[in-house]
């Protein structure tokens, strides 16, 4: 024991996973998950180096190995592809597993279906009807009442931009959002307000509708008078703001100041906005850690709100 004051660091032995045992075999991951669950046909000299390595390494598989003996998918990633954010935090999950050595199911949001798994991650809103049981669901970058949420502090989010704005000049602003029912769009509107609130501005007008691009342009084109700043939950939202704008002459667009969320590469614009980096992939990292740390178990559902930035491309 330590005497001096300094503290006690204790040495603990990292715990294998088939990435490990592939890498000792001299054999690929999968060839390890086809022997561990009996799948698939495996060359018999194959078979014994993993089965070798195995009982000299005391390797005991993870209850996904345990799971996919019994024939069932331990672990599922649900993604909407059709989502630039999702896929960005798809990207965070696939570097936590990859790390890992973590096998999974992938199932687009566009299949319906009934899915069954241990744990499931699910990244961006389900356009989809899914009906899925898991012992233990992880959602990244949406929220859901069912399971863990990591999501971007989208109230923060608003909040933050509104009180940039506003130290821009900006003194009448617009909102424009997608529908208030969903979380993200509740929580943004709900930061927009307390902004508003905070600097005393009762100059301000909300519109929300789907969200899209023609959302944007349609309610942008439909306003009597262009504010100091029109500020949207999303950056699709702003790119349609941008592009009404634009079909109304240069004078118009120079005369507000846009602003998005999501720091998106849709925003691919000659006109500078303002906008929000969620840094999705950090939430995807966060979720997938969430999802394998068995330690991790929530009694109920949670939150966890994750930092985001203003970008200001106007500077």
């Amino acid at each position: 024991m330590a005497t001096d004051g300094r503290a006690v660091r204790r040495k603990t032995l990292k715990r294998l996973t088939i990435k490990d045992i592939a890498s000792r075999a001299g054999v690929s991951v999968s060839t390890v998950s086809r022997v561990l669950n009996n799948k698939g046909n495996v060359d018999n000299v194959l078979r014994e180096k993993v089965m070798d390595v195995v009982k000299s390494t005391g390797f005991r598989p993870s209850n996904a190995a345990v799971s996919f003996r019994k024939g069932m998918d331990s672990i599922g990633v649900i993604a909407n592809m059709d989502d630039e954010a999702s896929v960005r935090v798809l990207k965070g999950v696939l570097q936590v597993f990859s790390q890992r050595g973590v096998w999974f199911r992938f199932v687009s949001c566009n299949d319906p279906g009934e899915l069954s798994f241990d744990k499931v991650l699910i990244t961006g809103d389900m356009p989809a009807p899914m009906q899925i049981q898991a012992q233990k669901k992880v959602y990244a970058g949406t929220w859901c009442a069912d399971g863990v949420s990591v999501c971007p502090n989208y109230y923060r989010s608003a909040f933050m931009v509104g009180e940039h704005l506003y130290s821009k000049g900006a003194r009448n602003f617009i909102l424009i959002t997608g529908e208030i029912k969903k979380y993200k769009h509740a929580r943004f509107y709900a930061g927009f307000l307390k902004a508003m609130y905070v600097k005393k501005i009762d100059e301000y007008s909300v519109f929300h509708g789907e969200v899209s691009a023609k959302f944007g342009f349609e309610t942008t084109k439909k306003l009597p008078l262009i504010p100091d700043a029109i500020i949207c939950s999303d950056d699709v939202l702003a790119l349609g703001v941008i592009k009404a704008l634009e079909s109304e002459g240069i004078n118009a667009l120079h005369k507000t100041i846009i602003a998005g969320c999501g720091n998106s590469l849709i925003l691919s614009t000659n006109y500078s906005f303002v906008t929000v980096e969620t840094f999705a992939e950090n939430i995807g990292t966060k979720a997938a850690e969430i999802l394998l740390n068995d330690l991790y178990e929530s009694d109920s559902p949670e939150t966890i709100l994750m930092p985001t930035k203003v970008i200001d491309h106007l500077e």
